[in-house]
């Protein structure tokens, strides 16, 4: 399990390269490196320092210049500006592989290797951006208005304070039966629900539990503190495109009751269980779908349930 770390990058509070460790060593077109279980590092662009620990490391010379062969990164540091902003420690990743793509500036290998396993993750005051990949992440805002994926896995992603948004899945394609907990802490949050069977909390603020429907693979979600006239039900995605523009939906596409009596009948609330349903055709053929279990049956009506993109 990695643990990941980022820092507020304020000034006076990061420490400087020369801080962290006492035996940097900054790789330029060739590199020395002390025995044990050395720390590494290399200079990137525009400030940007990155520092590596590694255990059993081995290396090979030939015709002068220095190759990372073996060993194990068992800790990774970006330091920007000379501000500690982001530190992953207790991996177990193959060095030579790591610090080849962090030569190469390869952005896509090097996230793909720190998350791959199940991270615990924590943001900062500011504004950030945590993106779990494979594994069962946990992921934690803080301060600022934060965008948390968890990505595959069984997630639990924690907005904090600010407006955050958080998805249990990416964008990317079917994931799978995850089964993602959001909890979306205090401010006017956006949890979002596409793969897998989730269980959303909004926590305080009048926040926004969106299903984001990809036209395959539709499961159910469940909400467990919806306050009617405060939260909001969202829908995004092809599927409900037709239902009108971006906003509250028409009040006569809503009906409570456990399946549709009209023809524009679309979205079925049956408040004895709390279930939310959505009939494509009202009174047709095609056969409605859960979208939500909403715990303590809300009195939910039309002007709960808006339209519109989440991002």
């Amino acid at each position: 399990m990695a643990m990941i770390k980022f820092f507020s990058p304020e000034p006076g509070l990061g420490n400087s390269s020369s801080k962290i460790t006492s035996d940097l060593v900054y790789l330029t077109n060739d590199f020395q490196i002390a025995g044990g279980q050395p720390t590494i590092a290399f200079e990137g662009e525009s400030g940007r320092d990155y520092i590596f620990t590694i255990r059993n490391i081995s290396i090979n010379v030939e015709a002068g210049a220095a190759t990372i062969v073996g060993g194990r990164l068992s800790a990774f540091t970006l330091v920007l500006d000379g501000l500690t902003t982001f530190s992953v420690t207790d991996l177990n990743l193959p060095a030579a592989t790591f610090i080849s793509a962090a030569l190469a500036n390869d952005q896509n290998t090097l996230r793909e290797l720190l998350f791959q396993g199940a991270d615990r993750m924590t943001g900062t005051v500011n504004d950030d951006f945590l993106f779990g990949y494979a594994g069962d992440d946990t992921l934690k805002g803080s301060g600022g208005v934060d965008t948390i994926w968890g990505d595959a896995g069984n997630d639990h992603l924690f907005g904090g304070n600010g407006a955050d948004m958080l998805a249990g899945d990416s964008a990317s394609g079917a994931l799978g039966d995850t089964r993602d907990q959001l909890f979306g802490g205090d401010g006017a949050d956006r949890l979002v629900s596409n793969f897998g069977r989730d269980t959303l909390t909004g926590g305080a603020g009048a926040d926004t539990f969106v299903y984001y429907d990809y036209g395959s693979a539709r499961t159910s979600h469940r909400i467990t503190d919806f306050n009617a006239d405060v939260d909001k039900i969202g829908l995004y995605g092809s599927t409900f495109q037709a239902l009108g523009p971006d906003g509250v939906i028409d009040a006569e596409l809503f009906r409570r009751g456990t399946s549709a009596t009209e023809a524009d009948d679309r979205l079925i609330y049956d408040r004895a269980t709390g279930r939310l349903y959505f009939d494509a055709d009202g009174v047709g053929g095609v056969a409605k779908f859960l979208l939500y279990v909403i715990e303590a049956n809300p009195d939910l009506r039309a002007n709960d349930i808006v339209l519109g993109s989440p991002f």
